[in-house]
């Protein structure tokens, strides 16, 4: 099988020759090709040739991530207003020193001090909150006068290493950007105080956002898999009550949308979902790519609830690979296997994102035990 059959089996919910492997990898390929985050983020041939030299020095893998497809990136071909560096957040080489330890982090005060923002997102939309600042506006338009170098890269691993891309593009929901805009206090504050604020900038940006997703993904030819991705509406932050009444709606009419048109609906959470597994067998069977967790949702149990709906993606803990040794990660990648892999429709990645500091030898650990142990025995 090649890596793009291996994959389309596991999202079919069918046992390939053997479990997927597809970590998620950013700062670690930088830090292995001693570039500082600055330069990944501004850069776009050194990059992808330190994602290419780690990806040889570890044997490859089968759902990959190169930098273009990251939105950090200036280059993220996908829609580069929306990479992080397109709003006034605070930055590795502008904000902070070239090599600080996050790509990005939200500015403090807020993008929205107060909730007189959210009328003003009503008025002009969000895209108001568009920065040029130390960036320029010429070089929001480089990544199109560079499509066709970057249409290169993109066909390098989906043409000819037979690789399968991580996804076609992203899709945020309103719920999640308003959690960011405000910063997660003001948000959960303001979720109790005026909740039915948050719900009409929902109601009117919803398909704005399901439009800008579906005409700004990759051609089927890479992937028919939209990412959405879920940072604030985790089971740690507010009830199930509030859950259904202002995120889960929007989530579901995505899905739908999505499924209209043929797209499937892959999910990254961060943070616990345990507690909100169960709203996502309402999702129709083959209307979901796969469900990523990152370490900290117990995966066990979404194989357990979504197992037989959709294909489960994870989750070697961060702390694990940066702190453990090899025969702890294959021990942990082993369970995964035996358990989340049981009967297909399981990819084994890393926990959200691969930390800079991570152990090579534990990295190495990962993806071979998926390669050796995770064998299907017809």
């Amino acid at each position: 099988m090649t890596s793009i059959e291996r994959v389309e089996a596991a999202i079919n919910l069918k046992e390939p020759d053997r479990v997927p492997v597809g970590p998620q990898v950013a700062t670690f390929a930088a830090r292995l090709a001693g570039l500082t985050n600055l330069e990944y983020i501004y850069e776009l041939d050194r990059p992808e040739m330190a994602w290419r030299s780690m990806f040889n020095k570890f044997g490859g893998w089968d759902m990959v991530t190169p930098p273009v497809l990251q939105g950090y990136n200036i280059y993220w071909i996908v829609f580069p207003c929306w990479s992080p560096i397109w709003f006034n957040v605070r930055l590795p080489g502008r904000d902070y020193p070239a090599d600080h330890q996050a790509f990005s982090e939200m500015p403090d005060p807020p993008m929205l001090p107060d909730p007189s923002g959210y009328d003003l997102i009503l008025e002009e939309g969000f895209a108001r909150f568009l920065s040029f600042r130390d960036v320029g506006a010429v070089r929001f338009f480089e990544p199109y006068i560079l499509e066709n170098k970057i249409n290169s890269i993109l066909d390098y691993w989906h043409e000819e290493q037979k690789k399968s891309l991580w996804n076609a593009g992203p899709c945020w929901l309103p719920f999640d950007v308003l959690a960011y805009f405000r910063n997660l206090k003001n948000f959960l504050i303001d979720i109790h105080k005026r909740p039915e604020k948050i719900r009409e900038v929902c109601d009117v940006t919803i398909d704005g956002f399901i439009e800008i997703a579906k005409r700004i993904r990759l051609p089927d030819k890479y992937s028919n898999t939209i990412l959405i991705s879920g940072h604030r509406a985790s089971g740690k932050y507010f009830s199930q009550k509030i859950f259904e009444e202002l995120y889960f709606p929007y989530l579901k009419k995505v899905v739908e949308n999505f499924k209209r048109s043929h797209i499937l609906s892959s999910f990254h959470l961060d943070d616990d979902w345990t507690l909100r597994l169960n709203y996502f067998r309402e999702f129709s069977k083959g209307s979901i790519g796969y469900v990523e967790f990152d370490g900290t949702t117990d995966i066990f149990k979404a194989k357990e609830i979504l197992g037989d709906r959709m294909c489960i993606k994870g989750d070697v803990p961060p702390s694990l690979l940066a702190l453990g040794t090899p025969r702890e990660v294959e021990k942990y990648c082993r369970k995964l296997i035996d358990i989340c892999g049981e009967g297909g429709g399981f990819v084994l990645g890393s926990g959200c994102e691969t930390p800079p500091n991570t152990k090579p030898e534990n990295f190495k650990t990962m993806i071979d035990t998926a390669k050796t142990y995770g064998v299907y025995r017809k």
